[in-house]
Protein backbone atom coordinates (compact mmCIF):
# COMPACT_ATOMS: atom_id res chain seq x y z
CA UNK A 1 0.00 0.00 0.00
CA UNK A 2 1.24 3.42 -0.78
CA UNK A 3 1.69 6.11 2.19
CA UNK A 4 -1.22 7.89 0.71
CA UNK A 5 -4.03 4.78 0.30
CA UNK A 6 -2.79 4.15 4.26
CA UNK A 7 -3.05 7.96 4.99
CA UNK A 8 -7.12 7.85 3.94
CA UNK A 9 -7.58 4.51 5.21
CA UNK A 10 -6.62 5.60 8.31
CA UNK A 11 -8.87 9.35 8.19
CA UNK A 12 -12.08 6.56 7.50
CA UNK A 13 -11.52 4.43 10.50
CA UNK A 14 -10.92 7.57 12.70
CA UNK A 15 -12.61 10.67 11.22
CA UNK A 16 -15.28 12.47 9.86
CA UNK A 17 -16.02 11.63 6.09
CA UNK A 18 -18.53 12.49 3.66
CA UNK A 19 -19.66 14.28 0.30
CA UNK A 20 -20.85 18.09 -0.49
CA UNK A 21 -23.26 18.72 -3.22
CA UNK A 22 -24.83 21.88 -4.85
CA UNK A 23 -28.62 21.70 -2.84
CA UNK A 24 -30.15 22.65 -6.48
CA UNK A 25 -28.22 20.46 -8.69
CA UNK A 26 -27.17 17.66 -6.45
CA UNK A 27 -23.61 17.73 -8.14
CA UNK A 28 -20.41 17.42 -6.45
CA UNK A 29 -19.07 20.34 -5.02
CA UNK A 30 -15.29 21.09 -4.80
CA UNK A 31 -13.52 23.33 -2.96
CA UNK A 32 -15.24 23.63 -0.10
CA UNK A 33 -13.83 24.48 3.06
CA UNK A 34 -14.57 22.10 5.78
CA UNK A 35 -13.62 23.63 9.55
CA UNK A 36 -14.11 21.16 12.80
CA UNK A 37 -15.02 24.45 14.96
CA UNK A 38 -13.64 22.57 18.44
CA UNK A 39 -10.52 22.05 16.66
CA UNK A 40 -10.20 24.34 13.97
CA UNK A 41 -9.07 21.68 11.84
CA UNK A 42 -9.93 22.52 8.08
CA UNK A 43 -9.64 20.58 4.97
CA UNK A 44 -11.37 21.22 1.68
CA UNK A 45 -13.44 19.10 -0.52
CA UNK A 46 -11.94 17.06 -3.55
CA UNK A 47 -12.76 17.40 -7.11
CA UNK A 48 -15.63 14.18 -6.39
CA UNK A 49 -16.77 16.80 -3.25
CA UNK A 50 -15.46 14.22 -0.90
CA UNK A 51 -13.47 15.09 2.75
CA UNK A 52 -12.26 13.39 5.40
CA UNK A 53 -11.05 15.29 8.65
CA UNK A 54 -8.96 13.41 11.30
CA UNK A 55 -11.47 14.30 14.03
CA UNK A 56 -13.72 12.38 16.36
CA UNK A 57 -17.53 12.71 16.62
CA UNK A 58 -19.29 14.47 17.96
CA UNK A 59 -18.54 17.28 16.06
CA UNK A 60 -19.69 20.27 13.99
CA UNK A 61 -18.29 21.35 10.66
CA UNK A 62 -18.60 24.19 8.91
CA UNK A 63 -19.22 24.00 5.26
CA UNK A 64 -18.05 27.54 3.07
CA UNK A 65 -17.75 28.22 -0.32
CA UNK A 66 -18.37 31.09 -2.30
CA UNK A 67 -21.57 31.45 -4.20
CA UNK A 68 -22.91 29.31 -1.44
CA UNK A 69 -24.78 29.93 2.28
CA UNK A 70 -22.27 28.79 4.67
CA UNK A 71 -23.20 25.73 6.61
CA UNK A 72 -23.00 24.03 9.94
CA UNK A 73 -23.66 20.14 10.84
CA UNK A 74 -23.15 18.39 12.98
CA UNK A 75 -21.59 14.63 12.51
CA UNK A 76 -22.41 12.33 14.62
CA UNK A 77 -21.51 8.90 13.43
CA UNK A 78 -17.62 8.62 11.89
CA UNK A 79 -18.23 8.85 7.84
CA UNK A 80 -21.25 8.75 5.57
CA UNK A 81 -21.88 13.06 6.04
CA UNK A 82 -24.07 14.57 3.21
CA UNK A 83 -24.36 17.95 3.04
CA UNK A 84 -26.04 20.20 0.59
CA UNK A 85 -25.22 23.95 0.34
CA UNK A 86 -27.60 26.06 -1.12
CA UNK A 87 -26.38 28.89 -3.64
CA UNK A 88 -26.83 32.30 -3.22
CA UNK A 89 -29.13 34.25 -4.94
CA UNK A 90 -27.98 37.91 -6.16
CA UNK A 91 -30.24 40.71 -6.91
CA UNK A 92 -29.51 41.59 -10.26
CA UNK A 93 -31.37 44.85 -10.23
CA UNK A 94 -30.71 47.60 -13.54
CA UNK A 95 -29.34 50.48 -11.20
CA UNK A 96 -29.55 54.18 -12.38
CA UNK A 97 -27.06 56.20 -11.86
CA UNK A 98 -27.57 60.28 -12.54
Amino acid sequence: MTILALFTAFLAATGVSGVVRDARTHTPLAGVRVEALSTHDTTTTDAAGRFALPVSPPVRLRFSRGGYTTTDRDAVADSGLVVQLVPTVQSRERVTIS
